[in-house]
């Protein structure tokens, strides 16, 4: 798995991830939002300590895993690294999970189930392939639940002036695998949030007190941009 030996040791982050291995006895079965609600600075801190520790495992439950484009080499690269830097950021931190599935490189305690992907990024993963899950976005909460989860992590935004926290754009899978969990008679989740600054604040149902989640971290400022976040107008 990379590892960037520039970025300064984050105690916090540490912590947060040896309370979820020990919460889950080091067989860590994980749920994370699809797409923009995944935090990819505590997945990547997971993904590497489990890949690390052959005792440990993690099976990851979640869809769309965005990863920008690689630029290639040449002329491609010459045309699309500055496009890329402008579109997503000098510093958007790419998911080591997803990196390796497309390298068919997962580690053997590693495995990724997602119901939805990007379109044609992982026709060469035999772990992708293998353990795409064909499902209705009504049974995702069911089938997690069903599958274990025993802990769930969420990029989140908090209230401004405030301490409320809001799922912002993913809301509806948290609580309706929360409601599963219970309705099974299944242990709660350990649920973590990570605060992210650029992630805009959505008040109303989705906006919760910050006790909802066990754990709540705050992203080390300069937070990345969010994922492909148009620039200018069309």
């Amino acid at each position: 798995m990379s590892h960037d030996p520039t970025a300064p040791p984050d105690p916090a982050l540490d912590a947060a991830v040896d309370r979820l291995l020990a919460h889950a006895g080091g067989r860590l079965v994980l749920a994370a939002p699809l797409g923009l609600g995944k935090p990819h600075r505590v997945l990547n801190a997971i993904t590497r300590r489990v890949a690390a520790d052959a005792s440990l495992s993690l099976h990851l439950l979640t869809a769309l895993s965005l990863t920008p484009p690689s630029p290639g080499a040449g002329l491609q690269r010459r045309f699309l690294a500055p496009f890329l830097e402008r579109q997503f950021g000098p510093d958007y931190p790419v998911l080591d999970y997803a990196i390796a599935m497309r390298r068919n490189a997962l580690p053997a305690n590693i495995r990724v189930e997602e119901f939805y992907m990007q379109s044609g990024a992982l026709l060469g993963s035999a772990s992708a392939q293998r353990d795409y899950v064909s499902l209705n976005y009504t049974h995702v909460a069911r089938a997690v639940a069903a599958r274990g989860a025993n802990a769930v992590v969420q990029k989140v935004a908090r209230q401004p002036g405030g301490t409320r926290l809001s799922l912002s754009c993913n809301p509806d899978l948290t609580f309706d695998l929360l409601d599963e969990c219970q309705r099974l008679g299944k242990a709660r989740p350990l649920l973590l949030a990570e605060v992210d600054p650029n992630l805009p604040w959505l008040d109303g149902p989705c906006a919760v007190p910050a006790g909802f989640f066990d754990i709540v971290l705050d992203h080390p400022l300069p937070a990345p941009r969010l994922f492909a976040l148009p620039r200018e107008p069309v």
